[in-house]
């Protein structure tokens, strides 16, 4: 589920800001995410001060909402800063960008028509022009980009 929030996020700020141009400019992206969460924390320690002394003071409990929603965002900024760690993996790697792009691709549809589709296609003729049934090629392609296209589970 985290990861998948972080995947999310990771194609969006791709998509608006596209990749890095330098170490510095994700030094600076990374910087100013983990402020933002930092400030988010920062707000939510002053009002937990705030719960234990109303506490000590035997009076309400106030303010559980607002806190939540501090929590909810400083768990977005989190998110954030888990993306910009991610898309830094691409900074200097043009192939691991073109395979995630492919991929991405893939996975957007693989009806008859689709990029998938055409690959599995192509993969399944070259194993066929080795003597493979066409059966098992169209499953040997399958497996194939089903495993090039699988997610590994981090949680």
């Amino acid at each position: 589920m985290i990861n998948e929030l972080i995947e999310r996020e990771l194609e969006k700020i791709i998509k608006l800001h596209g990749y890095y141009n330098s170490d510095h400019e994700f030094y600076g992206v990374l910087k100013e995410e983990f402020e933002e969460a930092r400030e988010e924390l920062d707000s939510l320690e002053n009002y937990i001060y705030k719960v234990w002394e109303n506490i000590r003071l035997n009076e309400p409990i106030e303010d559980i909402d607002l806190m939540k929603g501090i929590v909810i965002r400083g768990i977005k900024e989190l998110v954030q800063i888990a993306a910009v760690l991610e898309k830094a993996k691409y900074k200097d790697n043009k192939f691991a960008i073109a395979v995630k792009t492919i991929i991405d691709e893939f996975n957007k549809d693989t009806e008859p028509g689709s990029t998938y589709h055409g690959w599995q296609s192509n993969i399944a003729c070259a194993a066929m022009d080795e003597g493979v049934s066409h059966e098992k090629a169209n499953n040997i392609a399958k497996r194939f980009l089903n495993n090039l296209t699988r997610e590994v589970d981090n949680d």
